[in-house]
Formats: structure tokens, sequence, C-alpha cells
């Protein structure tokens, strides 16, 4: 149900259904099984794009991985973001297949690991960095938003002590900033921040 408004063919659905429960070999085999048959002549072109894509998929997931080991988030991030793209090419992104969510996962769990390593060392903008990755990945993962929550209450200790301190515009202009660039822009301490910079011009 999810997969065959892509395709409208039972056939090629069952293939790609192989590839989306994250066993690309079988659905390999089944697409090569559906060239041989007279009737998918005329869908030959679209098999064989799927096929490339599969491969792709195959291809730069092991990329990633082996990058991944070697601790090369970056490189993994780009190995990955390819396989990401031909997966939506082959099949809904939502609920996502067994390639998308072991991804996601992984990614999610390297970006917030180096985000807490810099958070606990209180280099706070390079922490929110890494957590901004695994929100781009995914904005509602329950992890990731207690990362921002995190964030946010650094932002709202230091806005916190600037009023208190009332220092001069300069440096209060350039604390504001920190804040801003420690939290989302949809967060209430963003907004205070940013209005505060306003009326201070």
């Amino acid at each position: 149900t999810i997969i065959f408004p892509m395709y409208n063919d039972e056939e090629i659905t069952k293939a790609v259904v192989f590839y989306y429960l994250g066993k690309p070999d079988n659905a390999l085999l089944e697409l090569s099984k559906l060239l041989k048959k007279k009737e998918y002549i005329k869908q030959k072109d679209r098999i064989e794009e799927i096929q490339l894509r599969i491969f792709k998929i195959k291809g730069k997931y092991r990329e990633g991985q082996s990058a991944m080991l070697q601790g090369d988030i970056k490189q993994a991030d780009n190995s990955y973001r390819e396989v990401l793209e031909n997966d939506t090419k082959i099949v809904p992104t939502d609920p996502p297949s067994a390639f998308r969510e072991d991804i996601e996962k992984q990614l999610i769990e390297v970006y917030l690991k180096v985000g807490y390593q810099n958070f606990d060392k209180s280099m706070y903008e390079e922490a929110f960095t890494s957590f901004l990755s695994a929100y781009r990945i995914n904005s509602k993962h329950p992890d990731v938003l207690k990362a921002f929550a995190k964030m946010e209450k650094v932002a709202q200790e230091e806005y916190e002590n600037l009023i208190l301190i009332k220092s001069n515009p300069q440096h209060m202009i350039k604390k504001l900033n920190f804040i801003k660039a420690i939290t989302l822009p949809t967060s209430d301490i963003y907004k205070l921040a940013d209005e505060k910079i306003r009326s201070m011009k």
C-alpha cells in the first residue's frame, strides 16, 4: 500500500518491497527476472533505473559505513546523503525504508555524541553546529529536541546574567549574538535576544 502508488504494478512493487525491507540483493534479483519477461519490455528503462539506484545505494552505504568506522563523519554524511537521495526516488520517505532508518539512527547518534562532547567543554557554538546537523536529519527526534532544550537553558542563563550585570552596549550585543548563535530562530530566547539587539540599535 505504501509503495504500489509509485509504480502501479504489482510485480515491480513486490521487488521494491525487498529493497524497502533492507534486502537489496533480493530486490535486484526480482528486477532481473522481470527484465526477462516479454510483458516488461516496455518498462525496461524504468526497471533498469531502479536497479541502478539500488546498486548506487549499496555502494554508497558501504562507503558511509567505512567512513563512520574511521571516524570521518563528514565523509560518512556525504555518502549517506547520496543513499538517501536515491532512496527517495525508489520508495516514499515516510514510513522510512530500512536503509533510511539505519542511516538516520547512525548519523543522529554520532552528531549528538560530538555535540555533547563540545557541550561538556563549554564549546557551545560547536555543540550547536553538531546538534543542528542532527536536527536537519530528523527535526522531531526526541533526543535532538532534548539537546536543543539544554542549549536553550545555557542561553537563558547567559541572558539573565546579562540583564543583571548591565554591561556596556558593545559587550551586551556580543553576548546577545552569542545567545542567537546557540539557539534555533524558533525558540523564545532567540527571539528575546533578537528583539533586545534591535532595541539597542
